[in-house]
């Protein structure tokens, strides 16, 4: 079912609004998106590598932000609240429609307003977007970018939160890595790339810590190697 399909159940055909706001997400599915919110006096920062999006329809309560007319974007990410960086709640974040405006939108940049606030929405290129190269002596290799996806969660989260969310991550990326590469006929690459996850995965099973532990002390040792710098 495509995505016009979708909001003419819940009744979204004849918003333009919110269907074109869905459409600008649904281009960036799977890429990373900075989101500031601007409501009164109270400001949030969002970072979220966006998985998927649904439309929550009004249901009969007195809380309009917990049932109401809303988008929610699932994905991995955190929150910027004091300065401090939260894991995202459930995984997901809700955007209110009612009253949503669009006040400018482009390629890599959405300005909407709601009844409750102001939003700027951000595609950000980062590093671990992009696709997993091919053939050449320097390539990232999945328990690579493993790590990687580890790092950048754990300044969000402890370690065992960190670790899973970030195997979950790696999950996405061989999906449609192996999609692509399946849709140009590269069988060689999938097998490679289905080979390195079958033996991350066969690492980490029967509550095997080793991995997760090298991790963690190869964050700590960055960690304090950035701090010394810092100071």
């Amino acid at each position: 079912m495509d995505l016009t399909s979708d909001l003419s159940n819940n009744g979204l055909a004849m918003n333009p609004t919110v269907q074109n706001f869905m459409e600008w997400l649904k281009r960036h599915k799977n890429q990373y998106i900075v989101i500031h919110k601007y409501e009164q006096t109270d400001t949030d920062e969002v970072h979220i590598q966006l998985f998927n999006m649904t439309f929550r329809p009004r249901t009969d309560s007195n809380d309009d932000y917990l049932n109401g007319t809303a988008v929610l974007l699932h994905g991995l990410g955190s929150l910027l609240i004091d300065g401090e960086q939260v894991k995202l709640p459930q995984d997901s974040y809700v955007i209110p429609v009612e009253g949503m405006s669009i006040t400018e939108m482009e390629d890599n940049r959405v300005l909407l307003k709601t009844e409750r606030a102001e939003y700027t929405f951000l595609h950000v290129v980062d590093n671990r977007e992009q696709s997993f190269p091919s053939n050449d002596n320097n390539v990232e290799t999945l328990i690579q970018r493993f790590k990687r996806y580890y790092t950048n969660n754990r300044k969000a989260a402890n370690s065992e939160v960190s670790f899973s969310d970030a195997f979950l991550t790696l999950m996405y990326f061989v999906i449609n890595r192996v999609d692509e590469l399946a849709d140009t006929g590269n069988l060689v690459e999938v097998k490679d790339v289905l080979r390195q996850f079958r033996e991350i995965r066969d690492s980490i099973q029967d509550s095997n810590d080793s991995v997760n532990e090298r991790f963690e002390q190869e964050y700590e040792i960055q960690r304090q190697q950035e701090s010394k710098i810092l100071h």
